[in-house]
């Protein structure tokens, strides 16, 4: 998830705080807050194998209402994602192609990858590490076409770059998938640590020289001007065909992100259902083929409710502050566990110091993100997740669970 398309577009919303010179710096502070947080993620893969962090983790410290709330919004999050996702896949496919092919297109697209999700299908290991790849290779070619001119950015106001932090920190969102894919003891001790850390040094890598690629090249003007500012700069650098296939390659990204993030969050609703966090409608499981259908759908159902507004320009900037927001809310408490339990818990090569200094960059630049935020759509937004979430574990709470809420009727 951390290569989606959906991170071109927050990259964006960083200059909106950062400017040219504002970017990096906020770059680099989510980087190293990330690689404490994918520590404490490793901690808690150590010792709950095969569970979902964030769940596991607050679960341990705060109990079961805690943990269902934070690991809502993360589903939630995910649910925007999808939205966006969808959306931004449409502006690039209109780089090549009339806007209604380009729709028709997207529509073919995504109705295949629900039709795979309901089968219980998710593309294999081998078929993300591929496309992750790819997309990594494509946004690394796009940078060095930026860089082609030697020029220097353009240092733009940079104030308020902490408020780029949580945008900064979603760029790295999905880092801690990694752990839902090893179990045996030496993959949790070794190679999921390094993983992780590699990982998040390739992305700062990537997003960094991208960023300095779109400041030497672009104007601030078409840089926030643009959903996708990276196409611009294709359009402006590459050759013939180029456009072709960093599109094509974007749509791969969609169609894999999608189907993962939509299963992967069909299956944390579904298991939440289980536990009582949610009513048990959600968690109703086609025998046939072991897919949470009910959830599934309910994901589905997010995503194309959220999609028709980001064409408002409006709704893209709330839904960019909401989503780090919600990283901050979801990694906070994730990082709030480690320091309740930490005398049980331990990690590798983790410190108290280091988890309390990354709590409190994400707990300040959160709150600050959520005061400049006023006057947006974002507090709206805000207050809308959060009424539904408490409704869902409140109904949640208070049905009392059948043998049916575990499959198909």
């Amino acid at each position: 998830m951390a290569v989606a398309i959906s991170c071109a577009g927050m990259l964006a919303a960083m200059f909106l705080h950062g400017g040219t010179g504002g970017v990096l710096p906020a770059l680099g502070l989510a980087a190293v807050i990330m690689v404490v947080i994918a520590l404490v993620f490793v901690s808690y893969a150590q010792r709950f194998p095969g569970a979902v962090p964030v769940r596991a983790s607050v679960m341990e410290a705060f109990g079961h209402f805690p943990s269902s709330a934070v690991t809502l919004i993360y589903v939630s999050m995910m649910v925007l994602i999808g939205g966006y996702e969808l959306y931004l896949c449409n502006v690039a496919l209109s780089y090549v192609m009339p806007p209604l092919l380009a729709g028709s297109v997207l529509a073919v697209v995504t109705a295949s990858v629900i039709v795979v999700n309901l089968q219980g299908q998710i593309a294999s290991l081998r078929v993300q590490v591929i496309t992750t790849v790819l997309v990594v290779s494509m946004l690394i070619a796009i940078s060095l076409a930026g860089w082609s001119d030697r020029t220097t950015p353009e240092i733009a106001e940079v104030e308020k770059w902490w408020l780029a932090v949580p945008m900064g920190i979603f760029l790295f969102v999905g880092v801690e998938w990694a752990s839902l894919y090893v179990t045996g003891p030496a993959q949790l001790r070794r190679q999921l640590p390094a993983a992780m850390l590699l990982s998040i040094a390739t992305l700062a890598l990537v997003y960094g020289s991208l960023s300095w690629a779109l400041g030497s090249t672009l104007t601030m003007d078409r840089i926030n001007g643009a959903p996708l500012p990276h196409m611009e700069l294709v359009t402006m650098k590459g050759a013939p065909g180029t456009k072709l296939v960093v599109v094509a390659v974007s749509v791969l990204a969609l169609i894999t992100s999608l189907n993962v993030g939509l299963y992967g969050a069909a299956r944390i609703t579904s298991m939440l259902a289980r536990d009582a966090g949610l009513p048990g409608w959600f968690g109703r499981i086609n025998p046939a083929t072991g897919t949470p259908v009910n959830a599934l759908t309910a994901v589905v159902v997010g995503v194309f409710l959220v999609l028709p507004w980001m064409w408002m320009d409006a709704a893209r900037q709330a839904v960019s502050y909401v989503l780090g927001i919600n990283l901050c809310i979801v990694y906070g408490a994730v990082l709030a566990s480690w320091l309740r339990t930490a005398s049980r818990t331990g990690g590798f090569y983790i410190r108290a110091l280091m988890v309390g200094a990354a709590l409190s960059i994400i707990v300040t630049t959160g709150i600050a993100s959520m005061v400049e935020s006023v006057g947006t759509y974002t507090p709206v937004l805000l207050a809308a997740q959060v009424f539904l979430i408490g409704l869902l574990i409140r109904a949640g709470s208070a049905q009392p669970r059948t043998s049916a809420d575990n499959e198909v009727a």
